[in-house]
């Protein structure tokens, strides 16, 4: 099976290539190609993509290696595709059409072509929306459940396709075994990393600004939070000698403080349950 691809008028010459892992079927084409980006021995090219007896083709993303080290990572990016991915192809990764190598020994060349599924996120990782955000987040957990680790997570990566996050950049991609041992629930207290015992996945719920603070601070530190946030766990953490008044005083502050500047959406329904909290009932003297 071959490849014809057509990148005029970067490279006016056709180029052909042989198909190493990929559908087996014959005489493929990529043209109509604009050259969208350059690297370190590498070139994209977003183009159409035509399967045999196709006339219409479809959009499609090339991306052409011609150095040793972005030879190693294309290749190593469409294996990942092929096999582990494969079964998220069209869900959270990009249909993969295939890894090509050149047919010209004289001139080493490999090249992958996927589906095209939009163009990279405008916004940073924390001004997404929380939808988004957690899309994101499942499609993280799903790569990791397949046995691999992204190790370039970043918001040129992550393609908005139609409001829904498609993961690409896995060059640098690498066998992974996830032992993550809590559960990833959007707006919760950040557990400690030696807890949750997934660095990559942690990292990337801290860049989201997927979960509160996990800690207070309180008395000149920072305090844990481990079963909730209230007045008498906060208190208990305060050093011996300062006395408990002030020491419940300092908590009330930093509990306030807390939520409103992490829970604003919140805070007024909180300060009103306080108030009427602090109501003497009816009855009493």
């Amino acid at each position: 099976m071959s490849l014809s691809l057509l990148l005029e008028p970067t490279r006016p010459e056709p180029l052909i290539f042989a198909l190493i892992h990929g559908p087996e079927l014959c005489d493929l084409f990529f043209n109509k190609a604009q050259l969208i980006s350059t690297g370190d021995g590498s070139e994209v090219y977003r183009g159409r993509f035509f399967w045999p007896s196709d006339y219409q083709g479809e959009e499609a993303i090339c991306k052409l290696a011609f150095r040793p080290g972005a030879m190693a990572a294309v290749d190593r990016e469409a294996k990942t595709y092929s096999t582990k991915l494969r079964h998220l192809q069209g869900i959270c990764v990009p249909q993969c059409f295939g890894y090509f190598v050149s047919i010209n020994e004289d001139k080493p060349m490999s090249c992958t072509v996927l589906r095209y599924c939009g163009e990279p996120i405008q916004k940073p990782f924390p001004e997404l929306d929380v939808a988004f955000k957690t899309a994101l987040v499942h499609a993280a957990v799903h790569i990791h459940d397949a046995g691999v680790k992204h190790n370039a997570w970043s918001e040129r990566h992550v393609l908005d396709f139609d409001g829904l996050p498609m993961i690409v950049g896995l060059g640098n991609a690498k066998e992974h075994k996830c032992k993550r041992s809590k559960k990833i629930v959007e707006g919760t207290p950040a557990p400690q990393m030696e807890d949750f015992k997934c660095k990559e996945l942690y990292q990337l719920c801290k860049d989201l600004n997927y979960w509160k603070p996990g800690m207070i601070k309180y008395m000149g530190a920072n305090v844990q939070i481990t079963r909730g946030l209230n007045v008498k766990r906060l208190v208990a953490t305060a050093p011996k000698y300062v006395p408990r008044e002030v020491a419940l005083k300092a908590a009330k502050v930093a509990i306030e403080r807390h939520i409103k500047l992490n829970y604003p959406d919140k805070y007024e329904v909180w300060k009103k349950k306080q108030i009427q909290a602090r109501k003497p009932t009816s009855g009493s003297s």
